[in-house]
């Protein structure tokens, strides 16, 4: 029986060892969520999407608003359309199915949206192209 009992201290230790390596992992390591919360003055005063829509003066709940009211800006096409509901650029960053409505309306004004200009084609020539982008060998 006394040669087996070094055999059984040695899981024993392994197992403590990465346990221990475990807790320390999970101490010293810092993990972050999925969206970054934003650089530290500007994050705490002004709503999430500031700087990519325009906020109103004095944002707030706007108790006033209904699903009637929103429902406008949710986009539906016909079956056979081809952009079925594949808006890319938005006026607000809701799409008209907020709940409850009052943050549709609440926080950010109406913002023509910034649609970058398309890239210069590449000339017909004998040049590689790759799809629309020209090759360099």
């Amino acid at each position: 029986m006394a040669r087996y009992s070094k055999h059984i201290a040695t899981p024993a230790a392994f197992l403590i060892a990465i346990l221990i390596a475990v807790l320390l992992s999970k101490l010293l390591m810092k993990q972050e969520g999925f969206l970054s919360s934003g650089e530290y003055p500007c994050a705490v005063d002004n709503p999430l999407l500031f700087g990519a829509y325009k906020v109103k003066k004095n944002p707030a709940f706007n108790n006033e608003a209904s699903a009637q009211d929103i429902y406008v800006n949710y986009p539906s096409f016909p079956s056979k359309h081809c952009g079925t509901n594949n808006i890319r650029y938005w006026r607000r960053p809701s799409n008209g199915q907020c709940s409850p409505p009052g943050f549709c309306k609440g926080i950010y004004a109406d913002t023509e949206p910034h649609i970058p200009k398309l890239p210069d084609g590449p000339a017909w020539d004998k040049t590689p192209r790759v799809n629309y982008y020209v090759a360099h060998a």
